[in-house]
């Protein structure tokens, strides 16, 4: 998040997402937070004034609270390098063990080690972890192997720490240290050994075990034990079938000592364990990984609608060479996320087919679950999906928005497979979104994971015609919200009903504006389209009415009257999304999409002044708990000439990927609170509006609110620099928290 003096935010750990507040300093609920930027207190007026009830701890470095709010609640607070502002608290304690931030005597908190490891702690190996006192627990690390006798090594390779035969009660002999780093006396002697008596540190004599057995020693299943050097002999004592690699065994049932076929040299398979404890390598292969072309991504499903994207995006890789190729250790990659390597055994039958998932996508048989935190962006600035193995690259698919990808809701991408090569699924026109569910896929949206894909255009439609119905010119201020009517014909579906509209799920519609005597079926740059649905009030009687054409509508709110003139238009995909038909007045079928007969719109400048801005961002950890509060700083507002745009990644577009426009009002002085439908932790009444579009930004996107075409407020930035994680620096960054806007903010941050 770009930030400033004058467009200050708090951080709160987002670990337990409290109710939104309706202002600045107004939160009912305890609340722990962090302010990090420079600079002293502020009088002017804040998004409220309101009085806190709950309990606060917060932590003021290097500047002091904004005025506005008193308190009526019991404060701990920690002051350093900076006072309070007018009417301000006077900074903040410090946040205890389990916020999310090291600091004061801690040296971790949670799965945040502060770059500390077992090595440097002076262990040899291991997973070093943070105890619930925000600690190092080293009680994973492992010393053994380092060469050095400690913590708790009796001894370490020809470090003896200081012992000898002598020491431990011997007469002589070699003392040695075994793997497991424990001393090994089997080498030690007494002189007194062999003359018939058991005496000194002796175990035994020959013909002399006492009532010692191999049992007594530890081995379960007997044997014989024996004398050697007066110390017991366990060479043919019994461990096999016990379950324990122990004594000889170099394996026992299911326990293989941490030995895998990868480990033995293989390149996959499965290691299994013979009935004498030794390893069974019939099961391992040496299966050769792909080169390029040979295994192609031919199935994605990257934007989930009967799952959230968190847990249920897939994707599918097909085998098209002659050979079982093993892709154990290749690597997957996207420009979203950090890539992941397959760690298991994961072999392809020629012609075969393998599927990749996340946790919970709704498939009944998943080959290879890689981590949630992989994910797949939703089709914008060159978002592509790549398979590389040996440090070959196997197979990229760029599914961007830009080379003409369309990215459907709830449906996979397929490729048609007649283009199962690496070269054909670069083209847009050889995949189709879903028209059929398989009956392994049960998450209620549409794909064939791990089975045949079907034809495009197999329950795809043709558009025959299609036209820019009503209005043909719009003149009005900017931000008014206008109707907008189109029609459409498909033969074999829309004159099926010869009395009204025939719905389809794979028959799309949209209706949107750009610039003036341009043409979107040939470049997109500057439109803006917002998706349509059918008339209901489209029947037998209606204004020129059709019987073989359905009727689709929808609204847009006129843009800024700076870019006046436009042209408005709608368009129609039969393919769900895949490809699109653009439709000018006098129909689609005369020709084809003429810049000169689209809608006319002429913006004149707004009446109505927004001074409005973002006054809390909420990204939850938790996946779909997500919102965002509108604070209105100015006179009451309408908001329906406003909007909010989402910008995947940084994006270098000014089409944003998702726009939510807003209905309702918001008083002076009152917030708006927009929530995702997913979420579950908000308290109810907390928002204004819920819905799904717009809302599932993760910490990476860029989010736009602007009114009546002006911009007023942007969190990010989208230049075409994709920001990794998110914005910002920990903890005042954009992924997985909540930031109130500091108190002394009165206008939004507009440059995005």
């Amino acid at each position: 998040m770009r930030t400033s003096t004058s467009n200050r935010w708090v951080w709160v750990f987002a670990g337990a997402i409290p109710a939104l507040s309706v202002g600045c300093g107004d939160d009912s609920t305890t609340t722990s937070s962090t302010s990090t930027e420079d600079g002293s207190g502020g009088s002017g007026p804040g998004p409220s004034s309101s009085t806190a009830t709950g309990s606060t701890t917060s932590t003021s470095s290097a500047g002091g609270g904004g005025a506005g709010s008193t308190s009526a609640s019991t404060t701990s607070s920690t002051s350093s390098a900076g006072g309070g502002g007018e009417g301000g608290g006077t900074g903040g304690a410090e946040p205890g063990c389990g916020d999310g931030v090291i600091e004061g005597n801690e040296a971790c908190e949670g799965a945040d080690l502060d770059g500390a490891t077992c090595e440097g702690e002076g262990f040899a190996s291991g997973e070093l972890a943070c105890d619930d006192t925000c600690q190092l627990d080293v009680s994973g690390c492992e010393s053994c192997g380092d060469g050095t006798a400690n913590f708790g090594d009796e001894c370490d390779g020809e470090d003896l720490d200081g012992e000898d035969c002598a020491s431990l009660g011997f007469d002589g002999g070699t003392l040695a240290c075994a793997d497991d780093c424990t001393l090994d006396d089997s080498a030690c002697t007494f002189a007194s050994c062999d003359d018939g008596v058991v005496n000194g540190g002796e175990d035994c004599e020959v013909g002399q075990l006492g009532a010692a057995t191999c049992i007594t020693e530890g081995f379960s299943l007997g044997g014989t034990l024996a004398c050697t050097n007066c110390q017991f002999d366990t060479t043919a004592c019994l461990s096999c079938g016990d379950g324990t690699v122990n004594g000889t065994d170099e394996c026992d049932g299911a326990a293989l000592d941490n030995t895998t076929c990868l480990t033995l040299g293989f390149t996959g398979g499965i290691l299994g364990c013979t009935g004498a404890c030794a390893f069974d390598e019939g099961g391992c292969t040496n299966f050769a990984n792909p080169v390029a072309g040979e295994v192609v991504i031919t199935e994605m499903m990257i934007n989930p609608g009967g799952t959230d994207d968190g847990v249920g995006e897939w994707f599918e890789l097909h085998n098209t060479s002659a050979a079982t190729l093993q892709l154990a250790g290749c690597v997957v990659s996207t420009n979203n996320e950090a890539p992941f390597t397959i760690d298991a055994d994961l072999a392809v039958a020629p012609g075969g087919t393998v599927v990749l998932a996340k946790s919970a996508p709704g498939i009944s048989d998943v080959d290879f679950t890689y981590p949630d935190a992989f994910a797949l962006a939703n089709g914008v600035n060159g978002d592509f999906l790549t398979v590389t193995c040996g440090g070959v690259e196997v197979d990229t698919v760029t599914y961007s928005s830009a080379l003409g990808f369309t990215v459907p809701l709830g449906r996979s991408l397929q490729l048609d497979p007649g283009f199962f090569t690496a070269a054909a699924n670069d083209l847009p026109a050889n995949w189709c979104a879903a028209s059929t569910t398989s009956a392994n896929f049960t998450s209620g949206d549409q794909g064939t994971p791990g089975e045949a894909n079907p034809v495009c255009g197999g329950g795809n439609f043709t558009i025959a015609d299609c036209r820019l119905q009503f209005p043909t010119t719009i003149q009005e201020e900017a931000g008014t919200s206008v109707p907008i009517f189109g029609r459409v014909r498909v033969d074999g579906l829309t004159d099926v009903n010869q009395g009204g509209n025939d719905p389809n799920a794979n028959l799309l519609a949209s209706v949107g504006f750009g610039p003036d005597g341009s043409d979107p079926s040939v470049d997109l740059t500057g439109w803006s389209f917002l998706p349509a649905a059918p008339n209901a009030g489209y029947v037998t009687g209606s204004p020129g009415f059709e019987p073989t054409y359905d009727e689709y509508t929808a609204s847009f709110n006129v843009p800024a009257s700076a870019g006046s003139p436009y042209d408005f238009a709608v368009r129609f995909s039969g393919d769900g999304g895949v490809t699109w038909t653009y439709c000018d007045t006098d129909g689609s079928a005369s020709g084809g999409y003429t810049a000169a007969l689209a809608g006319q719109m002429i913006s004149e400048p707004t009446t109505q002044v927004f001074d409005l801005f973002f006054s809390e961002y909420v990204e939850g950890s938790a996946g779909t708990n997500k919102a965002l509060e509108i604070y209105n700083i100015g006179d009451d507002v309408d908001l329906g000439a406003c909007e909010v745009r989402l910008y995947r990644n940084g994006a270098a577009t000014f089409t944003p990927a998702n726009t939510l426009v807003l209905t309702g009002s918001v008083l002076s002085g009152e917030t708006f609170v927009i929530c995702s439908s997913g979420q579950v932790d908000f308290a109810a009444g907390t928002c204004d509006l819920t819905t799904g579009t717009a809302m599932d930004f993760n910490g990476d996107d860029a989010l736009e609110l602007a009114c009546a075409g002006t911009v007023l407020d942007v969190i990010g930035v989208h230049d075409g620099v994709d920001p990794g994680a998110g914005w910002g620096i920990a903890p005042t960054d954009t992924v997985d928290v909540i930031l109130h806007r500091n108190c002394d903010v009165v206008t939004g941050d507009t440059n995005g």
